[in-house]
């Protein structure tokens, strides 16, 4: 049986006291666009009461009416899905700009509802009931979601409706005042009218103020759907401060004042002595010089759209126009008219040249002679050529200024369209379509003039903007000022450490070159420590943390040693190698399991730890492998091998598998470390050539590069992306950076 939809709407929101900016809006589409898509609800409750919120909530309703309505599917699912990505588009570019005060606790619904389909998506706290036969059911997930400012709508929900369901979208305010089965008391006893008079009533007497924003929607048979009738209520007056009639009311304010500051007498005069002159012009061309008429190839331009420019005033341009008009004149008119014979005049000395005369030099003196040798004809036509080129010289010059002027506006305005594409692209992994554009705004970024300083630095800022696209085109970030944790130089004067071990609040520094182990206390702004080892174990070669108290290093006695980060105290640690020779070149932890990278006999050595000891180690792969010339180890489950020149392996139940990682730019040559743990999502090796960490995804893909040129002497990474920091040790120097992916 078809449907159809009645909405019913709770706004009480008043700016001067209400902790949160509240606003529902119901669209409004045409006849034919209702049939199709049906109405969209947005239900906004934002933190604070700024008129940025209002700026926000505007956004949104216009990105999702636009993006929904103009929509090339017809599937009102796939079409509420496109707006959706429309709008975090959209959004992400606001907060990239710097307005994000409201992300963070934004209560947002947005709903479709089209004949018996309901699709909703949801932002923070929000709820969603459906009455059905009497029974209240909530739809949503109550758990609160983190709002994620790349994508602020994540998921989409859609269902079915029945005849006589009642569907009830509000923000979490409306809770805090009634419980569940008021709620469902009340809807299942009146009318969604009186059930929202009755709530208004209620809510307007509290004492505390809130504001509070619902929709009810009222599945109806066709046959049952009668006109409601409109009713005044409290709401119609508190709607005023709502952004919709806010920013309706600004733009048509704008639009008054540009009607009233917009010149509209020179324009209008300006064309007339342009329209005039160049009949003139026309004229004097055809029935005097006896010449066709010149059409000009660049079309004229309204003076209404173009924008003022910068560039020199008018009277310079009127001044240099006639200077060159009147030299053109001198040695052009003159050749029409030739001397009066029955003037007498001097004879002047000549000169001749062999073959040729010398030309005579353009001077005042010399036109007055000129002009006054004309006759009374040829003298008014000469006058009438001046006025000519004065009046050419007002309307036409200005306006070449003006069409370049515009011209380099459309170019830079080409540029920035093509980089909010890319950065759109790249947003949904479109990096195919985002190197497109990206070529396309560098194609008009060459079409700019680049004479004068102005023009050099207008180019520069463009051209600033597209490498930032090519950047993060390429995942590519540049740490122009790491900030310096800790210097370990004044604590041992020859410490240059090759390992960094992040175990707890601490860092553990490990220079094996100079049996030195360091560590810093991060809680204690960097404090240093030097940390002995008393103990006859042997020089520490490489290590791995062991849970959240201590470091395992392996020696070159083949044997292991721990430290206690908590008490600095070192302690030897019982194992047996299973085979008379090896080389420890890396070690990590899973579990109670330690994996070892033998590279002399191409092996990765599993021991297992009991209390003290880690008895006998055992080959844990079941196959041949080719490690001799292997890196780094980092296991989460899976075990990561490093090879040379950035090939990372990866091994299962002590098998080899299938993975690969992208070319990056420039290619890797020579990284020195791999790091990875059960913890974390990625994979992040060190690329000391390039002063660089290159960040790779667990399946395969080309997450980010962080380059620094304060790394000249990089050699390990430690990284928690819980707070999305990581650390590098840099010669005697440990930085941290934030990760921003």
């Amino acid at each position: 049986m078809p449907l159809h939809q009645r909405f019913e709407t709770l706004l009480l929101f008043d700016p001067n006291r209400s902790p949160t900016t509240a606003n529902v809006w119901i669209s409004r589409p045409s006849p034919s666009e209702e049939q199709a898509l049906g109405k969209l609800i947005v239900i906004t409750d934002l933190p604070g009461t700024d008129r940025v919120n209002l700026d926000v909530i505007s956004l949104i309703q216009e990105e999702l009416r636009t993006g929904y309505y103009q929509s090339t599917d017809t599937k009102p699912e796939r079409a509420f899905e496109q707006a959706l990505q429309q709008t975090n588009r959209r959004l992400h570019s606001v907060i990239t700009d710097g307005v994000s005060s409201w992300v963070e606790k934004a209560n947002i619904i947005v709903a479709a509802a089209w004949r018996d389909q309901v699709i909703i998506s949801t932002v923070g706290s929000v709820h969603s009931f459906m009455l059905r036969h009497g029974r209240i059911h909530d739809i949503l997930d109550p758990t609160p979601q983190t709002v994620n400012p790349v994508r602020i709508f994540s998921h989409v929900m859609s269902g079915q409706l029945q005849a006589d369901d009642q569907l009830l979208l509000c923000t979490p305010s409306l809770l805090d005042y009634f419980s569940l089965e008021q709620l469902r008391r009340a809807l299942l006893d009146g009318s969604p009218s009186a059930v929202v008079r009755q709530w208004e009533t209620t809510l307007l007497g509290v004492e505390q103020q809130s504001s509070f924003a619902a929709v009810i929607l009222q599945a109806l048979p066709e046959e049952a759907l009668v006109t409601p009738v409109s009713r005044p209520t409290v709401q119609a007056t508190l709607r005023q401060s709502a952004p919709q009639a806010s920013m309706e009311h600004l733009i048509a304010k704008e639009q008054a004042t540009e009607r009233l500051l917009s010149p509209s007498v020179w324009p209008a005069v300006q064309d007339i002595f342009s329209q005039t002159s160049h009949s003139i012009r026309t004229t004097f061309r055809r029935l005097i010089l006896r010449k066709p008429v010149r059409h000009s190839a660049v079309a004229a331009l309204s003076h209404h759209s173009l924008a003022r420019s910068n560039g020199p005033s008018r009277w310079s341009t009127i001044s240099r126009s006639i200077a060159i008009s009147l030299t053109r004149l001198w040695h052009g008119v003159r050749t029409l008219f030739p001397k009066r014979s029955n003037v007498p005049t001097t004879p002047e000395p000549v000169t001749m040249a062999p073959a040729m005369h010398q030309r005579r030099k353009f001077s005042l003196n010399s036109l007055v002679r000129w002009f006054q040798n004309l006759s009374a004809r040829q003298q008014l036509l000469a006058g009438i050529s001046v006025i000519l080129i004065f009046v050419f010289a007002i309307s036409v010059a200005p306006k070449s200024h003006k069409q370049t002027a515009t011209t380099v506006t459309t170019a830079s305005s080409s540029v920035t369209d093509h980089l909010s594409k890319a950065t759109a692209a790249l947003l949904y992994g479109g990096e195919e379509t985002a190197q497109q554009e990206v070529t396309a705004a560098q194609t008009a970024l060459n079409t700019l003039p680049n004479r004068s300083s102005k023009d050099k630095a207008a180019r520069q800022v463009l051209q600033t903007k597209v490498n930032q696209v090519i950047l993060q085109l390429a995942h590519q970030t540049i740490i122009p000022n790491p900030t310096a944790v800790s210097q370990l130089a004044p604590v041992s004067p020859q410490v240059q450490p090759s390992q960094l071990y992040l175990v707890g609040t601490k860092l553990i520094a490990a220079d094996p070159d100079h049996s030195t182990v360091i560590s810093v206390d991060l809680q204690k702004n960097g404090v240093a420590t030097l940390v002995t080892n008393p103990l006859d174990t042997g020089k520490p070669t490489t290590g791995t943390v062991n849970g959240t108290k201590a470091v395992t290093f392996a020696t070159d006695r083949r044997g292991f040693v721990e430290l206690d980060i908590t008490k600095n105290t070192w302690k030897p640690i019982d194992s047996a190698w299973p085979t008379p020779n090896g080389s420890m070149q890396s070690l990590t932890t899973y579990q109670n399991r330690l994996y070892v990278l033998d590279t002399s006999n191409s092996d990765i050595v599993r021991f297992t730890r009991a209390t003290n000891s880690l008895g006998k180690g055992a080959s844990w792969l079941k196959e041949k492998a080719t490690l001799g010339s292997a890196r780094s180890v980092a296991v989460d489950g899976s075990v990561y091998v490093l090879q040379p020149k950035g090939v990372i392996e990866v091994y299962a139940n002590g098998r080899k598998g299938s993975f690969t990682v992208p070319a990056t730019t420039p290619a890797l040559t020579d990284p020195t470390r791999l790091w990875t743990d059960l913890n974390t999502k990625n994979l992040y090796l060190v690329d000391p050539s390039n002063h660089r960490i290159v960040v790779f995804s667990k399946t395969g893909k080309l997450v980010d590069q962080y380059t620094s040129d304060s790394w000249k002497n990089l050699h390990d990474v430690a990284v928690n992306e819980k707070t999305k920091t990581a650390y590098v040790v840099n010669g005697s120097t440990i930085y941290s950076f934030t990760l921003i992916h």
